[in-house]
């Protein structure tokens, strides 16, 4: 009986924590990108049980001026399920930022609207925008931005999540 009880409170707890995605269907969030060229390949399973899709790598700038801006594509999550979105958006000093910025911008708005029907909480955008962290609740589910410096120095990576 305990064995039951135990059971069902795992699966309450799993169907919650995997409700916060209004769809967790591989074959749908992998293709919330399409419109934006970053249509993610289908869903895949590795040795260690964890699912992902990945869309092509997008470059912003001149690759005389030097390494590309660079935006993709993530989802990640269980062999049925997807759990983590995310758009991923590498900073090359010295390209210029506008476009990819704004790519980047456009692209989080659009996994926003096509996740939840509503465009991303201005405390996201200007956080996009700025270039800086921020994390907030947002239709059951974490949205935030995060910002790490490339290990040179030179750059960095931010990320817009939908957790």
């Amino acid at each position: 009986m305990k064995a039951i009880v135990v059971a069902v409170i795992i699966a309450m707890v799993s169907t919650e924590a995997m409700a916060q995605l209004p769809s967790n269907d591989p074959a749908v969030v992998c293709k919330y990108l399409d419109v934006e060229k970053l249509g993610a390949s289908g869903w895949a399973v590795n040795e260690d049980l964890e699912g992902h899709c990945v869309s092509e790598i997008i470059g912003f700038g001149r690759e005389s001026v030097g390494p590309l801006h660079q935006l993709s594509f993530v989802a990640t999550g269980t062999p049925e399920a997807a759990t983590l979105l995310q758009v991923v958006f590498d900073v090359n000093p010295p390209q210029a930022m506008s476009d990819a910025n704004n790519a980047f911008l456009r692209v989080s708005h659009r996994l926003s609207t096509n996740a939840f029907g509503k465009r991303l909480p201005s405390s996201i955008s200007s956080a996009i925008t700025g270039g800086r962290e921020a994390t907030v609740e947002f239709e059951g589910a974490t949205l935030s931005v995060s910002r790490q410096t490339h290990e040179s120095g030179s750059g960095y990576q931010m990320r817009f999540s939908v957790q």
